[in-house]
C-alpha cells in the first residue's frame, strides 16, 4: 500500500503578503481555494506567521450563511405531514389529534364532526356516548350541554367515565414504573455502597494484618538484640573472670615451720609432720 505524502509549498514574500490581507475576513478553507494551496499549508504557515483575527472579523464570518444551516421556510425532515393522527394526553384523558397544515391540530372527533356538516353551538360540547375517547366515529358522538359534561367528568368513582378510569390506570402504571426504577436506583446505590463499605474494611484488615507483622517482626528483632546483648554480657564477664588475678586466701601460719624444698619452693609443716617425706612427695610430683 502506497502512504499518500503530504506536498509542502514553498511561501514566497509575496504569498505570506496575501494571507496576511485574505486572513482578515476569510476562512482558511476560502484561502487555501483562492490561493490554491492545501488548507494544512494554510494552518501551518499561519501558525508561523502568528496571525490572529479581531472579534469582530469572527462575528462577522460566523453571520454568514453557510450549508449547512436552515434557509427560511424550511420543512425538516422529519415533520409531521397533513392529516397526520397521533394520540396524547390532554388534560389527563387519551385524545385523538389530526393535522390540518402546518404546525395547526385539532381534535379528530370535532373535525370528523365539522366535516360531516353539523355544527357545535354555543354551550354544548361534543362527547362520547361509551365514554371511550378514542373511539372518535360519528355513531358514538353526541352533543351534551357543558353542565352535563361536568356532571360526567366529576372525579366520583360511580360516574367517572371509562377513558378517565384508564388514564387513572395510566398513571398508576407509571407511577409504580417510576417506583420501581426509584427503588432499583435506591437497592443499586445501598449495594454500591455495601460494597464500598467491605472493600474499605478488606483495606483496613488488610492494613492490620500488615501492621501486626511488622509489630511482630519488630519484636523478634528486639528480643533476639537483646539476647544478643545478654550473651556478649555473659562472654564478656567470662573473659574478665578469666583474666583476673588468682586471689589467695590468708592462711595461719601460726605454729607452722618452714621448709625449703628447692630454691625456688618453701613450704609450711606442722611440727609433727616428718620433713623428709614431704620433701620426697614434693620430688616425686616434680617428676610426673
Amino acid at each position: 500500500m502506497e502512504l499518500k505524502r503530504t506536498r509542502y509549498y514553498k511561501w514566497t514574500p509575496k504569498m505570506q503578503e496575501e494571507l496576511k490581507k485574505l486572513y482578515v475576513d476569510h476562512t482558511r478553507q476560502e484561502i487555501a481555494d483562492i490561493m490554491g494551496v492545501s488548507i494544512n499549508s494554510v494552518r501551518r504557515m499561519v501558525s508561523l506567521m502568528g496571525l490572529k483575527k479581531s472579534k469582530e472579523a469572527l462575528s462577522k464570518i460566523y453571520s454568514r450563511p453557510n450549508s449547512g444551516q436552515f434557509k427560511p421556510g424550511n420543512i425538516p425532515h422529519n415533520s409531521v405531514m397533513s392529516r397526520k393522527m397521533s394520540i396524547r394526553n390532554d388534560h389527563g384523558r387519551l385524545q385523538k389529534f389530526i393535522r390540518l397544515e402546518l404546525g395547526k391540530w385539532e381534535l379528530l372527533h370535532r373535525y370528523l364532526w365539522k366535516k360531516a356538516g353539523f355544527e357545535i353551538p354555543k354551550g354544548y360540547v361534543l362527547s362520547f356516548k361509551d365514554g371511550n375517547s378514542l373511539n372518535c366515529v360519528l355513531s358514538n358522538l353526541e352533543l351534551i350541554t357543558m353542565a352535563e359534561n361536568l356532571q360526567r367528568n366529576r372525579k366520583d368513582p360511580v360516574v367517572r367515565s371509562e377513558t378517565a378510569r384508564r388514564t387513572h390506570l395510566f398513571r398508576i402504571d407509571k407511577e409504580a414504573e417510576k417506583a420501581h426504577l426509584q427503588a432499583k436506583k435506591r437497592e443499586e446505590k445501598q449495594k454500591k455502597k455495601a460494597a464500598d463499605k467491605l472493600r474499605k474494611q478488606a483495606l483496613k484488615d488488610a492494613e492490620r494484618a500488615k501492621q501486626e507483622v511488622l509489630r511482630e517482626e519488630a519484636r523478634k528483632k528486639l528480643a533476639a538484640e537483646k539476647e544478643r546483648q545478654r550473651l556478649e554480657k555473659m562472654k564478656a564477664r567470662e573473659r574478665a573472670e578469666r583474666l583476673k588475678p588468682d586471689k589467695f586466701r590468708p592462711v595461719d601460719l601460726t605454729g607452722r615451720i618452714p621448709l625449703r624444698i628447692d630454691s625456688k619452693t618453701t613450704v609450711y609443716i606442722r611440727p609433727d609432720q616428718d620433713p623428709n617425706l614431704v620433701i620426697q612427695k614434693y620430688q616425686n610430683r616434680n617428676a610426673l
